[in-house]
């Protein structure tokens, strides 16, 4: 297993990921660019697997598609074991042109009947998220002469940290009320569906396992009740995602091993074996990419000390969790200061980063964000400015096209062509 300070490090005070100088990157490219490494990709896939699969072997993996778009990315995750996670038609469809198969496991509070179609079509995995939705499937299921299986999403009342599922809110069936079990039993009133799975997944960017193991232990307790009250024996327990990028795992002084440590024993207090659904998509992906940009100017506004760069929040969120800690691309002599990085947006939205310790730098020079390959991609868009960056990835030590560049020009015809009738 490779640390991630070997995947992206220094050499000669030169930043490099893989084996490719950053210094040279900015010389050819102009422009900001997002970088991955395919070495930690197939490293984290790695550490997964084997932390789980040794402690419990019947478990499946499920990339979490809404992390990372690029279908080279998604091919090699496929052809490193993982399923997909998807969550829209979208998805779907990114799934079925990377030739996944039915190894799909969807997940999503609410379904065209476009979507509901195209699961009773295909068989895969799916969850539902209420009563309405599943009586809907089940009509839908009789008129095409068929029975589906399905997973339901519950919502257990769970004391956990960082929760960003909050009991009541939208997704799940909520277990505490009786909701859960009502469902349960108003299902055996549906003739054209059949309860396969349970899934739950309350929390996200998770360094340590103690939300895990709570969402784990509320899953088997469930699964008991349903045998007991139903003689129901599940295929499935998904977790769903929620692990933390790897190196910030290790950062608080964990590994993924201490996850499936914990995890995996929990369900052998079952007396049948199901099988464990994983569906991680920042624990695989994070890690493995840089973005680099250059510093546009320097500012100073009361106390507080600016760069602007060119990096962008348009390519770089600032949602729950995210966390770009910025080092240089080459390193000086100069003492560290505390500065904040905020990109050339006209809105006061648009930080990258508060009071870090950086080596001064000037304008012209160059800085790097790392933890970049979750999350950015997937979720950019076309606000004050397009995504007009370079996307890369080191595979063989060799720089490969990951998206073709658009300038900035392009996506303007683009928008004007498309918006008129010729």
């Amino acid at each position: 297993m490779t640390k991630c300070d070997e995947i992206v490090h220094y050499i000669d005070g030169k930043l490099y990921i893989d084996e490719v100088n950053c210094e040279e990157l900015i010389k050819k490219y102009d422009g900001p660019m997002l970088i991955y490494s395919e070495n930690r990709i197939v490293d984290n896939i790695v550490a997964l697997k084997k932390a789980f699969l040794n402690r419990y072997p019947n478990c499946g993996f499920f990339f979490a598609y809404k992390a990372c778009y690029f279908p080279k990315i998604l091919n090699i995750i496929k052809e490193n074991g993982f399923g997909a996670e998807v969550s829209s038609s979208y998805e779907f469809a990114m799934a079925k042109k990377n030739k996944i198969g039915n190894s799909i496991m969807w997940n999503s509070p609410g379904k065209s009947e476009q979507e509901l179609n195209y699961l009773i079509n295909n068989k895969i995995y799916w969850n539902v998220d209420s009563l309405e939705e599943t009586i809907l499937i089940n009509e839908l299921a009789k008129k095409n002469n068929t029975c589906i299986n399905i997973g339901m999403r519950i919502n257990p009342d769970v004391k956990i940290k960082s929760s960003y599922i909050e009991r009541g809110g939208k997704l799940g069936i909520d277990v505490e009320s009786g909701q859960a079990l009502e469902f349960c039993e108003q299902l055996q009133n549906l003739s054209n569906v059949r309860l396969i799975g349970l899934h739950s997944h309350l929390s996200v960017e998770n360094t340590n396992p103690s939300n895990h193991v709570l969402s784990a232990k509320a899953l088997k307790d469930f699964a008991k009740t349903l045998q007991q009250k139903f003689d129901i024996k599940l295929e499935y327990l998904s977790l769903g995602g929620g692990f933390a990028a790897r190196n910030h795992i290790e950062e608080a002084g964990y590994s993924i091993d201490d996850f499936a440590i914990e995890i995996c024993p929990l369900l052998y207090e079952l007396d049948y074996r199901p099988k464990l659904i994983l569906e991680p998509g920042r624990y695989v992906v994070d890690d493995a990419a840089i973005c680099i940009g250059k510093i546009l100017c320097k500012k100073k506004c009361w106390d507080n000390s600016w760069w602007i760069t060119d990096m962008g929040t348009n390519l770089l969120p600032s949602f729950y969790g995210r966390d770009y800690n910025i080092v240089p691309v080459i390193k000086n002599n100069r003492d560290k200061i505390c500065v904040n990085i905020g990109d050339r947006t006209s809105s006061f939205s648009g930080v990258i980063k508060e009071k870090i310790l950086i080596q001064d730098q000037d304008a012209n020079d160059y800085i790097a964000a790392l933890n970049c390959g979750s999350y950015t991609f997937s979720c950019a868009q076309n606000y004050f400015y397009p995504i007009s960056y370079h996307f890369y990835i080191v595979s063989n030590d060799k720089l490969q096209v990951l998206y073709k560049y658009k300038s900035e020009e392009q996506y303007i015809k683009e928008l004007y062509e498309q918006s008129y009738d010729n």
